[in-house]
């Protein structure tokens, strides 16, 4: 009697039991995915050479035809892993040249502004004053003043150092008096500003 109530619940639950199995097998049949390397960028999906996973009329149907991606393989995936990190290589060198060229950049507005500092100091009030002792017979310093003296006279007076280039003086100033030296500062066209020296007796 009793085998007999458990071989009829066993013949009465058969539709349902076949029905989860149907079930189970079309869950598992829509959630099937492929693995695809990308031969392109595919956006949603991630950029060339990349591993993509997707479903398989998917890959059929669209991706592998229109030669997006291509069905795995363990040569197919060496190489794509190769070009990957040559990709990341590159792209880490570029950022690198990239930074490079930021920090020259910042370096040289440093520069720039540390010139416009030095030409103000120069160009300001007091002038430069630059001593002579007097040559009785001509009237003239008994030594010329060069373009060195003049840059040693402004690291004593202003404390700024500056190239004797930086004077545009042709010839040594050898008599007394007030010029106007032009200035050749890195930033600033020649001779657009001037050094006012003062050439002195000495007492």
């Amino acid at each position: 009697m009793l085998l007999r109530r458990c071989a009829r619940s066993l013949i009465d639950d058969l539709p349902s039991l076949a029905a989860q199995r149907v079930a189970r097998r079309g869950w598992k049949k829509a959630n099937r995915r492929v693995d695809v390397i990308l031969t392109a960028d595919v956006p949603g999906l991630g950029e060339r050479d990349e591993i993509a996973r997707v479903r398989p009329g998917r890959a059929r149907n669209h991706l592998v035809p229109e030669r997006l991606a291509t069905y795995v393989s363990e040569e197919k995936v060496a190489r794509a892993r190769e070009r990957l990190l040559a990709k990341a290589a590159a792209r880490e060198a570029t950022e690198g040249e990239g930074e490079a060229e930021a920090q020259s950049a910042r370096e040289e507005a440093a520069r720039e502004k540390e010139n416009e500092t030095v030409m103000r100091m120069l160009t300001a009030e007091p002038a430069i004053a630059v001593k002579r002792i007097l040559d009785k017979k001509t009237g003239k310093p008994l030594r010329p003043v060069t373009r060195e003296n003049i840059v040693d006279e402004i690291r004593r007076q202003k404390q700024l150092q500056i190239a004797p280039a930086s004077l545009v003086l042709e010839r040594p100033i050898d008599q007394f008096g007030q010029y106007d030296i032009p200035l050749w500062i890195r930033g600033h066209a020649r001779g657009s500003h001037v050094l006012n020296v003062i050439v002195r007796k000495r007492q």
